[in-house]
């Protein structure tokens, strides 16, 4: 019976066992006992953290709080940096478990070591588990000595670090050598000691700035983006040239074309860059409906953090003056179609401090005129076309429901234009094969209203003659396939023999992106611009095709004849 016993208590034992192990290799024990895992368990089990934070801030409260932590935590408010900076609570084992998730949901650890720094177990709790998530999750961990030796935290070698140690043995014997491990592997670790720095301030500048720089990363395409890495690229090595000058940079191209997403990419990435930024959007618009003084006082309250009084259009206070040009600082405007407008919002560029940076977005080259550095940006190439408009027109592998022809007439017919090509796959998502024939069909007539509008903003800031001659351009002499030479325009477009204003003109038209003149003097028009030109002309009469003041489509002029009305 004693034999039997113990066969069944060593099986059950092995049946335990086996099971055991069984729901372990499924992941199914999270700890002893069968406890179920807490959230941030599971989290840390399956996948990295979730960041919920920018910096994670581990400190001894009583070193730091009301000096050098005031100062740091105030320059993170100012940043818009998001930190968790547990300054006031009591630390203990009911809060462990939410500084912990604090610490696993922290894009960047910064590690404040100060003289009492050992003599808190929490502290030296926290830099554990920081150097955890280092290994675990590649986290970032910032090491900052104040007023305290690097060598003395790697060897806990000062007085007070042997003191803590002494006192810790008596009730957490088997933790010291884990803390004493964690402070060698930190102070190995690059970072910044106030024995370098001139004062607090210069120190917290430094964290700062050092902090944003690895906060910024560079642009990932979740935006459905294509084509822009290579133009980020380019722009902001013109940017990065002189780097103690105060420089302006332009991008200037066609409307619609994409400028101002350029632009707020590359604010995005480099503003921490800068001691303060600013992007001016719409300029154009802005400033018709509230005028210059009003975006100036914006602008110069937003980069100064303070609400500065400016009451005319063409100066600064001596305060503002000399305030700016200490700062190093990044502005953006966007869409500035005069360049008056330029000095009028800024003032000279000298007023503002070495390194700043000017970046301005412009479909009228002329306003440009005093750029330092200017970037064309220029048409997306077709497979970039093509890649855009799938990405904005269907679901993941949606698309082979439509015939790939049809696809590529679409996209041909948007000719790398990116807000033709983002209209074009808006309207079309969704639509049968029949509707995207009969929206072909439809374009051939009558451009899209939206992009019409966009396209209609560079040829409404033309003057008459030049609006004139645009029109000429599109309705007649760039129809056909016939390359025509800027000398040939320049005899064809003259009112008289004594019309010398041609060439100006022309030129206005390069400058504000409706022609193009190649190297060897051929004159070309994009697509969109030169269907804008025949819908302008269109709405000169709508329905009766005499009554216009330029005839080239065949059928209209038939119909015009045979109207017996054709207006001289």
């Amino acid at each position: 019976m004693l034999y039997f016993f113990g066969s069944c208590l060593f099986l059950f034992a092995l049946f335990f066992f086996i099971s055991r192990l069984f729901r372990k290799l499924r992941g199914g024990v999270a700890e002893e006992n069968d406890k179920p895992m807490s959230e941030s368990e599971l989290e840390l089990e399956n996948n990295t953290p979730q960041v919920k934070y920018d910096v994670f801030v581990n400190f001894r409260g009583e070193d730091v709080r009301d000096k050098f932590l005031s100062h740091l935590t105030e320059a993170f408010n100012m940043k818009k940096i998001n930190a968790f900076v547990d300054d006031r609570l009591e630390k203990g084992e009911e809060i462990w478990e939410s500084l912990v998730a604090a610490i696993e949901g922290s894009s960047i650890s910064l590690i404040i070591f100060s003289q009492h720094y050992a003599s808190s177990r929490w502290c030296l709790e926290e830099l554990v588990k920081i150097l955890e998530c280092r290994d675990k999750y590649g986290q970032i961990v910032i090491p900052v000595f104040y007023q305290v030796d690097p060598t003395h935290v790697g060897h806990q070698s000062s007085h007070r670090y042997e003191k803590a140690f002494a006192e810790h043995n008596t009730k957490y014997k088997s933790k010291i050598p884990i803390w004493r491990d964690a402070l060698r592997i930190s102070a190995k670790i690059s970072g910044f000691a106030s024995s370098n720095s001139l004062n607090d301030a210069e120190m917290v500048k430094d964290i700062v700035n050092h902090v944003l720089k690895r906060l910024t990363k560079p642009p990932i395409n979740t935006k459905g983006l294509v084509g822009i890495e290579e133009k980020i690229a380019t722009v902001e090595s013109l940017m990065r040239k002189e780097p103690e000058e105060t420089r302006l940079v332009g991008i200037w191209g066609m409307g619609g074309i994409g400028k101002t997403t350029l632009a707020e990419e590359i604010f995005n990435k480099l503003q921490y860059e800068y001691e303060s930024f600013y992007f001016l959007a719409n300029e154009r618009e802005e400033s018709k409906k509230h005028g210059i003084i009003s975006l100036k006082k914006i602008l110069f309250s937003r980069l100064l953090k303070d609400d500065v009084k400016i009451d005319t259009p063409n100066s600064l206070s001596e305060y503002i003056v000399r305030r700016i040009g200490r700062m190093k600082v990044f502005v953006v405007l966007d869409d500035v179609d005069d360049f008056d407008h330029l000095e009028e919002i800024l003032g000279s560029l000298d007023n503002f401090g070495p390194g700043s940076r000017i970046l301005v977005t412009t479909r009228d080259k002329q306003t440009l005129n005093k750029a330092n550095e200017i970037y064309w940006l220029q048409e997306l190439s077709s497979h970039e076309a093509l890649d855009l408009f799938i990405s904005k027109a269907f679901n993941q592998g949606d698309h082979q429901r439509v015939d790939n022809e049809l696809i590529e007439s679409v996209v041909n017919y948007a000719q790398g234009i990116p807000l033709v090509v983002k209209v074009l796959a808006g309207l079309l998502c969704g639509k049968s094969k029949e509707e995207w024939e009969s929206m072909l069909y439809k374009l051939k007539r009558m451009p899209l209203t939206k992009i019409y509008e966009v396209m209609k903003l560079s040829y409404d800031s033309l003057d008459r003659k030049g609006q004139q001659i645009f029109l000429d351009l599109a309705c007649f002499f760039l129809r056909t396939h016939v390359q025509v030479d800027v000398e040939s325009l320049k005899c064809l477009l003259k009112d008289d023999e004594n019309d010398y204003s041609v060439a100006f003109e022309l030129g206005r038209l390069v400058d504000k992106a409706l022609i193009t003149i190649s190297d060897d003097n051929i004159v070309s028009m994009h697509d969109s611009l030169q269907e804008m030109a025949w819908e302008i002309v269109r709405q000169e009469s709508t329905e009766d095709p005499g009554s216009r003041s330029r005839l080239w489509d065949s059928d209209d002029v038939l119909k015009a004849l045979q109207n017996g009305k054709v207006k001289a």
